[in-house]
């Protein structure tokens, strides 16, 4: 499950439990979380179509340009063992894991995972 990047599984990433990639799929790997600039504190290696690697900065929410959706703004893969499967208009269920945070819902034949709003 691909997610919005959130600081608060710094753990679960440094672990190896969940990945990094950008939102147009790239691997990424988080190199440093405390760089001295307050606003874009995180650095990351983002692998090039041609395999080197190009070193942005991140805003602790992720994003590349504060308040953007650029292709290498951060998310956070977090591997689900049963997947939720999709059949034309029925879904089968399965037991999915959703992060403290994040709600899913169904809109049409997909399920949606979102960010709960306060």
């Amino acid at each position: 499950m691909k997610i919005e990047f959130d600081i608060k599984y710094r753990p679960q990433i440094e672990s190896g439990e969940y990945s990094v990639v950008t939102r147009d799929g790239r691997t990424a790997r988080i190199v440093c979380w405390d760089e001295l600039d307050s606003m874009y504190p995180i650095s990351a290696a983002v692998t090039r179509t041609d395999g080197s690697e190009v070193f942005p900065t991140y805003t602790n929410e992720g994003k590349v340009v504060a308040n953007s959706g650029h292709d290498l703004d951060l998310f956070i893969i977090i591997p689900i063992a049963n997947q939720i499967e999709l059949s034309g208009d029925n879904i089968t269920e399965k037991t999915v894991t959703i992060p403290d945070g994040f709600e899913a819902h169904i809109e049409g034949n997909n399920v949606v995972i979102r960010r709960k709003v306060s």
